[in-house]
């Protein structure tokens, strides 16, 4: 919260002067990251601590929670505030009881904490928890009491000598001229700079980058500014945790993205490999073709043919099926191209959709980055959302096809998978699903026979392999069974089942084109 010390030994003398001589009546905490002072008088004190930083609000009790109340420092309730005093140079000031205890108010960043130090100056209890080594500190590394200034260093040695002066605070003694001026003059500017930090404005800054900052010089943009430090500390809080909250809404997204860019580009890349394989090797159109331009060289019975390649201009071996005749051989070569062929179109069909999912994801990663507000970004996040409770394509939890007159349910994710079995399926359905591989589960819903038919037990299977992560093998093993067979254990996880008298069919993803038709 606070930047540098001087803006710390403010706050102090400032709260010095509001707490002075009050009674400690209660100190609580309703939750790890807020802790409450009730004083007399009607006064309160409230310190958050947000993202670890240590944000102090001066409140009135009424406004503090009346339930979820544990108490905090015991020791020092009952006694009265002697003083509040800043450290030397340190992001830290502490009060102090009129019992001799002292609680140190450590405000070093992300590492905020309170710790209560007793009589003797040792520590025995502390706010943050986790923050344990607190209690093992000395309180002389708060408090060292010792204030060392080197007026004679020059300007790119100063913050080495002096690290507790940051960037505003260099900039104010270069407009004094201080690194220009004599030994002695130095002492006066000094003395004029001091003055400035305990007595000048105080202002909440804004950075380029849109964080903001509680100082007392103008480093960045001026968003408010006051001549007590107090009166611009409950605004503070606000702008600081609502522009924190909206950076990180802002990155989890942008993260979140840029996963998902990046898992495609995988994809992508993994599938471009594989149309370029299918069309550097040899078709199985080339060589039924080679076949037929070479009958009268092959024999019936011939286990192997060594053939000229006049595509390539060298000679080729191909195995061949004994009991077929050269046509025949030539005939199944045919066949297998009318596959091959599929598969190619298919591989480039997904490249495309792949490309065009990369272009929108890059689109969506571009307007997450620019947004600017916090109200601009969830204008974004919702247009993310279904547009319509009724736009079903988008809001259920499955995809839907037909084969064959046959209704096929794809779950879209483990919770839509556990929906199928829960709300679509009864026990005569069949279930399908990729083998010992994560993927969806597929349904086809029963229509009376005993059986499948072969068809459509293919096709479910193949939309079964692609919809898996094994979507990218040219084979893919796939279980199924009927729905009475499927059970999810007690207490598994969202998708997990346990499966009896299942079989096992080899199916192939690069035929869902095919389903789709």
């Amino acid at each position: 919260m606070y930047p540098d010390a001087f803006t710390v030994e403010r706050l102090a003398i400032e709260l010095d002067n509001s707490l002075r001589g009050l009674t400690v009546r209660q100190i609580f905490s309703s939750s790890p990251k807020q802790i409450y002072f009730v004083f007399n008088s009607g006064k309160g004190l409230e310190v958050q601590f947000f993202k670890g930083l240590g944000l102090l609000n001066p409140s009135s009790p009424q406004n503090f929670p009346l339930k979820n109340r544990l108490n905090q420092f015991e020791p020092i309730f009952k006694s009265q505030i002697t003083c509040v005093n800043p450290h030397v140079n340190s992001r830290s000031f502490e009060i102090e009881f009129s019992c001799s205890y002292r609680l140190v108010f450590k405000l070093f960043g992300k590492f905020s904490n309170l710790v209560l130090f007793n009589e003797e100056k040792k520590p025995i209890s502390i706010f943050r928890q986790n923050l344990h080594s607190d209690l093992t500190k000395p309180y002389s590394q708060f408090n060292s009491e010792i204030q060392e200034y080197y007026p004679d260093v020059q300007e790119p040695d100063f913050l080495q000598c002096h690290p507790w002066f940051n960037a505003g605070a260099i900039q104010f003694l270069k407009k004094l001229n201080y690194f220009k001026a004599d030994h002695n003059k130095r002492k006066e500017l000094l003395q004029t700079f001091k003055k400035h930090c305990l007595t000048g404005k105080v202002y909440v800054l804004k950075d380029g980058k849109g964080h903001y900052q509680l100082g007392l010089f103008e480093e960045h943009s001026v968003v408010d500014h006051a001549i007590n430090l107090l009166d611009l500390i409950e605004s503070f809080n606000k702008l600081k945790i609502s522009s924190e909250s909206f950076f990180d809404q802002k990155q989890y997204k942008i993260n979140e993205i840029q996963k998902s860019l990046k898992k495609e580009n995988k994809l992508l890349e993994l599938h471009e490999n594989q149309l370029k394989n299918l069309k550097s090797k040899r078709s199985y159109k080339e060589i039924a073709d080679l076949i037929m331009a070479n009958l009268h060289s092959i024999h019936k019975g011939s286990s192997h043919a060594e053939l000229v390649d006049f595509y390539r201009g060298s000679k080729i071996r191909l195995k061949l099926k004994t009991d077929r005749s050269a046509q025949q051989n030539a005939a199944i070569y045919y066949e297998k191209s009318k596959n091959e062929q599929k598969e190619r179109y298919f591989k480039e069909k997904v490249i495309q959709e792949s490309k065009t999912r990369i272009q929108a994801l890059r689109e969506q990663l571009e307007k997450f980055e620019s947004a600017e507000n916090i109200r601009s970004l969830r204008k974004l996040i919702k247009e993310e959302q279904p547009s319509s409770k009724y736009d079903s394509a988008k809001t259920l939890p499955y995809h839907e096809y037909e084969i064959d007159s046959y209704k096929i349910y794809v779950g879209k994710h483990a919770k839509g998978n556990d929906f199928l079995l829960r709300e679509i399926s009864n026990k005569n359905d069949w279930w399908f699903h990729s083998r010992e591989t994560s993927g969806s589960h597929v349904i086809v819903k029963h229509k009376g026979q005993s059986a499948l038919p072969r068809n459509v037990l293919e096709k479910a299977s193949n939309m079964a392999a692609y919809y898996s992560k094994a979507r990218t093998n040219s084979v893919v093993p796939v279980i199924y069974t009927q729905r009475k067979f499927v059970r999810k254990p007690k207490g598994g996880a969202a998708g997990a089942v346990l499966v009896q008298n299942e079989k096992v069919v080899m199916a192939d993803p690069a035929q869902f084109q095919a389903i789709l038709k």
